[in-house]
């Protein structure tokens, strides 16, 4: 049915169908595996995956460990490693993504070897989107350098302080980056999404911080 549809309408469709098979999908989960490049001591637990359009949800079955929730314009990176789980070794997929106290990887896997393997068809889809995106853009070096400084930076700073350029030249850097998807401003100020992330990760190697 899926195949026989064409343009939108098939995009459609294969959304309502993944999201129907990753309805309460039993998975399980190692949250976070690491925090902020730090590997955390972690064990794998069971849960719930659920997804929407924008993100998935999952629920856990361990006190230890909360539900959680990754949005996908906030996944940085996705890989795949083999772990090993009630003694069977399973394909994962690792996803670096945004949360609310900064950057983490969580490791991702579904008890069903189908839908583990729609699961990371509906994750990375979105991911290659995010990273044609990117190859469309075009960044400036003065843009490149905010985009490090906020990379590097804690929530507490203000890089206006170290960023060398007047008041208003600086907002017109920021409009720009808010404008492309890279940055979001709220009431602490200019903040990373997570294309800007894949954008520092993957366009700005050539700058010097």
């Amino acid at each position: 049915a899926v195949s026989a549809r064409s343009g939108n309408k098939r995009v459609r469709l294969t959304n309502i169908v993944l999201k129907q098979v990753l309805s309460e999908c039993p998975v399980f989960v190692t949250h976070p595996a690491k925090r902020g490049g730090r590997v955390t001591d972690n064990e794998p637990v069971a849960g719930q995956l659920t997804a929407d359009n924008r993100s998935f949800s999952i629920k856990t079955s361990d006190d230890h460990t909360p539900d959680f929730r990754i949005r996908l314009r906030d996944i940085m990176d996705i890989g795949t490693e083999r772990q090993t789980i009630d003694g069977d070794e399973r394909w994962s997929l690792s996803i670096k993504h945004l949360t609310d106290d900064g950057a983490a990887n969580s490791k991702i896997t579904a008890r069903d070897d189908r839908q583990y393997k729609l699961l990371r068809q509906f994750a990375k889809r979105e991911y290659k989107k995010r990273k044609h995106q990117l190859k469309k853009l075009s960044l400036s070096d003065d843009e490149k350098e905010v985009l490090v400084a906020l990379y590097s930076a804690s929530n507490q700073m203000d890089i206006s302080m170290i960023i060398d350029k007047d008041a208003d030249e600086f907002q017109a850097i920021i409009n720009s980056l808010n404008n492309s998807g890279l940055v979001r401003t709220g009431g602490s100020g200019a903040e990373l999404t997570g294309l800007g992330r894949v954008a520092v990760n993957r366009k700005v190697e050539d700058v010097n911080v």
